[in-house]
């Protein structure tokens, strides 16, 4: 087997698995409200040029191309997010909002451990709360809204 070979497998594993890991991942969130599916880019890693023919006049009836490229393979760039707005479902509840543009959130406050703390979601399945005094508060299943 050849050095090509040999760094393809090294790298391709380890690639392909983390490939995979993002896909599973966007299957299991895929019925989980407000998720957003990530995207894999990956890029070359370090690659090699072989001049194999360097005179030119010697090219002549050659049927491979001049300048073979060989890779050390690839790696996992980066992922992104994909914001797009996703399926919309009509749920004829009065306190269910959908948010309709790009890159919108609602801001909730989430106590942990007597540390409260802001995160965000695009959930809009929102319920009221009873307090003191006759007054409701407007929650999410796990958090406040702002």
């Amino acid at each position: 087997m050849t050095r090509i070979t040999f760094q393809a497998a090294a790298t391709m594993g380890g690639q392909l698995q983390k490939r995979l890991d993002n896909i599973g991942n966007n299957i299991a969130n895929l019925n989980t409200t407000g998720y957003k599916k990530r995207d894999a880019n990956f890029s070359s890693l370090l690659s090699q040029q072989i001049n194999t023919e360097p005179d030119p006049t010697n090219a002549d009836g050659r049927l491979t191309p001049d300048g073979l490229r060989i890779g050390a393979g690839a790696k996992l760039g980066h992922t992104n997010f994909n914001f797009a707005q996703g399926s919309i479902q009509r749920t004829d509840r009065n306190l269910d909002v959908a948010l309709l543009e790009d890159n919108h959130l609602f801001q909730v406050a989430v106590n942990e451990n007597g540390i409260e703390e802001v995160r965000y979601t695009r959930a809009g399945n929102f319920y009221l709360t009873p307090l003191e005094n006759d007054q409701v508060m407007l929650v999410t299943s796990d958090a406040i809204l702002f």
